[in-house]
């Protein structure tokens, strides 16, 4: 997993934001900004994020919640009955 920096100014900065083609399965819209940083300014290097990308992207227009760590941990702990890792 990588964990990206909060701030996009300190992210590889490209000419435009990556555009995906049809052909690859994504959607038609798949460069239309969505308002989420990462998503409208990560350019990915891989196959696998490139995926990860559209899913988060995917995520974000069907109007899903992005957590932060706390979120999760709590979530996670939620889902295992309140058992907490130690």
């Amino acid at each position: 997993m990588t964990v990206l920096p909060d701030k996009p100014s300190s992210w590889p900065q490209h000419s435009s934001p990556p555009l995906l083609s049809s052909s690859e399965g994504q959607e038609a819209d798949a460069g239309r900004p969505t308002g989420d940083a990462v998503v409208d300014n990560y350019q990915p290097r891989t196959e696998l994020g490139r995926k990860l990308i559209e899913l988060r992207r995917a995520h974000i227009r069907a109007s899903g919640q992005l957590l932060n760590w706390e979120e999760i941990d709590a979530e996670v702990r939620e889902r295992r009955g309140g058992v907490v890792n130690d």
